[in-house]
């Protein structure tokens, strides 16, 4: 979290890729992100970016219409998207064919690559293989 800190204190972006395990998180209701966004998210410390990836993911989980139309709003009014370009795609293989990350999470990686963006997310160990710079938003 201390590293996280002293990134967003030194760094002239402040665009952050989050990754799903964080967004999952947020929405059952985990104290700890709620914690993180009311420090972080809210009061505008940082731009939360999520990749096309993670709002595949959430609403691959989404159970109705009411959520996918909450989730909807709540992605599209809080977070940037980035789309999967070609060369993020491209980016991707190569590192799940190199680094035996899960594929979903290439992608991630690979949009954290190509947007030059540090990583929030709730399993940032998965990510150091790709030498992301990732980082998790509770201890």
């Amino acid at each position: 979290m201390n590293v996280l800190r002293d990134y967003l204190k030194t760094s002239f972006s402040k665009s952050v890729l989050f990754d799903t395990g964080v967004l999952v998180d947020f929405l059952v209701g985990d104290k700890r992100i709620m914690a993180f966004f009311e420090e972080y998210v809210f009061p505008g410390r940082l731009t939360p970016v999520v990749s096309a990836q993670t709002v595949f993911e959430v609403f691959m989980a989404t159970r109705n219409k009411r959520e996918e139309t909450e989730i909807e709003q709540w992605i599209s009014g809080l977070f940037d998207i980035v789309e999967v370009s070609y060369d993020i795609a491209k980016q991707g293989g190569v590192l799940k064919r190199s680094n035996g990350i899960r594929a979903g999470d290439c992608i991630i990686a690979a949009t954290a690559q190509q947007k030059n963006m540090p990583l929030v997310s709730t399993n940032p160990e998965a990510y150091r293989k790709a030498n992301i710079r990732a980082f998790k938003p509770y201890l």
